[in-house]
């Protein structure tokens, strides 16, 4: 798995897990006390199945390259794919999803609501998902899973 850097983070090695922030590592410490073994980064979700463009034509600079000109881009749309930092399956008869989030950036809230949307539809689990943004949400995190 690629660790890709986080503005403003840390990455630091805890318990042989390559994390890339320490409020990460905050949270992981917070479940372990709860006797919860969370996977780190281990589900992947795709939310938008990428394409070719076959009915219209895309004129654009490209989003990456030295080129500075508009010009037909005939390459694939890509597909989006998310990561939740935490997945706690089956917790007393919830699935748990727990995105870290320190600073957003600018991509994140649209992905958000894709994942969100996304587990909304999946009728068979009852969900939760947590986005901690400082210590101070471990400790309501951690009192809503003692009382489930």
């Amino acid at each position: 798995m690629v660790n890709k850097k986080i503005l403003n983070s840390t990455p630091k090695e805890y318990e042989g897990i390559k994390f890339r922030s320490l409020l990460e590592i905050t949270c992981y410490k917070h479940l372990k006390s709860l006797e919860i073994n969370p996977q780190y980064e281990e589900e992947k979700f795709k939310l938008f199945n990428g394409f070719y463009p076959k009915n219209i034509k895309v004129y654009a600079k490209p989003l990456k390259g030295h080129k500075q000109t508009i010009h037909l881009i005939e390459s694939k749309i890509r597909d989006i794919d998310y990561t939740p930092d935490f997945t706690i399956k089956n917790y007393k008869g919830y699935d748990i999803y727990i995105e870290c989030k320190g600073f957003p950036n600018d991509r994140y809230p649209n992905v958000r609501k894709m994942f969100l949307k996304q587990l909304e539809n999946n009728e068979n689990n009852k969900i939760i998902f947590f986005e901690p943004q400082d210590p101070r949400d471990f400790i309501f995190m951690k009192e809503i899973l003692s009382n489930l």
